[in-house]
């Protein structure tokens, strides 16, 4: 009698078991989520502009021409790319305006760390606004004259648009301010004489813009 109520048992569990697995087996697999992407690279190419020095006991002002730049950004996000610590650097090969006492060119670069936030719904992959920020260290190196390094700050617009999972577009506007350490000549080499000693800051700031576009690649 016992071992009638047993096999009964067991012939009710293995029956349970197997319809549990036929009606699992019917239904469909829910893909389990993504990662979150959390490190990307961005190229830039873009165009830069304003930039103005003085010379020294007058009002003449000495301007760097515009023009183009590139950029390079490294992101790395925890929160789906909502949010974005940056590397960013930034470079300019022009010259200085036809104001300035020796023709010279001039590269001025930009170091920075900062970061990205998303402005608005993140649900929309097609147009990301977000906003810039980062901290860093300005270098001017001109073809005559030392080098001359300087703390600088920038703030910025972006907007970012989906092409696939991996790969976005950037486009950018970033301004810069870079604080000039003195009012002393900017470029001045101690064997010369004058020349580029002559140019020294304008105020104490130096300000400059980047308009950028560019492609992301996350992974």
């Amino acid at each position: 009698m016992r071992t009638g109520r047993t096999g009964a048992r067991w012939t009710a569990f293995v029956c349970s078991a197997v319809a549990c697995a036929v009606a699992q087996a019917d239904q469909p697999e829910t893909p389990s989520p993504s990662a979150p992407l959390t490190f990307s690279v961005s190229p830039f190419v873009g165009y830069r502009f304003g930039g103005t020095f003085t010379l020294a006991g007058t009002d003449t002002h000495v301007d760097v021409n515009s023009h183009a730049a590139y950029a390079l950004a490294l992101d790395l996000s925890t929160d789906g790319r909502a949010s974005q610590y940056e590397l960013f650097y930034s470079r300019q090969s022009t010259s200085l305006g036809a104001q300035s006492p020796v023709p010279s060119n001039v590269v001025v670069e930009y170091l920075h760390i900062g970061g990205t936030t998303v402005l608005g719904d993140l649900s929309s992959p097609w147009l990301r606004p977000y906003l810039v920020g980062s901290l860093g260290v300005t270098r001017f190196d001109p073809s005559l004259g030392d080098h001359k390094t300087d703390f600088s700050a920038s703030l910025g617009l972006g907007l970012r648009s989906e092409l696939t999972r991996h790969l976005d577009v950037r486009l950018e506007a970033r301004g810069f301010a870079t604080v000039l350490s003195s009012s002393s000549a900017v470029f001045c080499r101690s064997d010369e004489t004058g020349g580029l000693c002559q140019i020294q800051g304008r105020g104490s700031t130096f300000l400059q813009a980047d308009i950028l576009a560019g492609v992301s690649y996350s992974f």
